[in-house]
């Protein structure tokens, strides 16, 4: 079989460790770019499927990403994301909360507004799934576990973009903002499958 698979991250010691990880399974069919999601430094129509794991909802500007993944897709191409999203409004001391956006919770917007985001992107079909997982972790983990992930205690970069920091009084501070509400009132991990008209 043959296929490419191209890595992006904003940060470069995510960069780095992937060109590590390629180099020890001596992988010759990938590369890595540093760059944003917003601004894939990649060709129009020139790729089968995009996949993320807890990234689009730290965007800025999501749309800006939906139209971006619209854009480097081939027609009949798909994108798979894990994410999560807001089953309504969060409280706003949440909502602004700059821990609470670090930890995946803060920065996600409506099902029914992302849903309606890929669409307007230009994408044929668009369907959200709940995973219905347990965002409350943050009352439960002491590591650098988030709550879109489920493995425990992985290695992160110090700059990863879904981990909540390490240090006792962030974390400490966090746990007592979330312990005020259930986040799974408010927030769903989902599951995201797009797919771009052929004509």
């Amino acid at each position: 079989l043959e296929g490419r698979a191209i890595g992006i991250d904003m940060t470069p010691e995510m960069i780095e460790r992937a060109r590590r990880n390629a180099e020890k399974g001596e992988y010759s069919n990938v590369e890595f770019h540093l760059a944003k999601i917003d601004k894939l430094p990649l060709a129009d129509n020139s790729v089968d499927c995009v996949i993320s794991n807890c990234v689009i909802n730290l965007a800025p500007d999501k749309q800006a990403v939906f139209r971006e993944i619209a854009r480097v897709l081939k027609p009949g191409g798909r994108l798979a994301v894990s994410d999560i999203a807001l089953k309504k409004q969060l409280p706003p001391e949440v909502s602004s909360d700059l821990l609470a956006y670090v930890g995946c919770v803060a920065g996600a917007i409506l099902i029914d507004d992302y849903k309606r985001g890929l669409l307007e992107a230009g994408f044929a079909h668009a369907e959200i799934v709940d995973t219905k997982r347990d965002l409350n972790v943050y009352d439960k983990l002491d590591n650098q576990e988030s709550s879109c992930s489920t493995a425990a205690a992985l290695p992160v970069a110090t700059t990863s973009c879904c981990a909540p920091p390490t240090e006792p009084s962030k974390r400490t501070h966090l746990s007592e903002l979330l312990s005020r509400y259930s986040i799974n009132d408010y927030a769903a991990s989902v599951r995201v499958y797009a797919l771009k008209p052929i004509n």
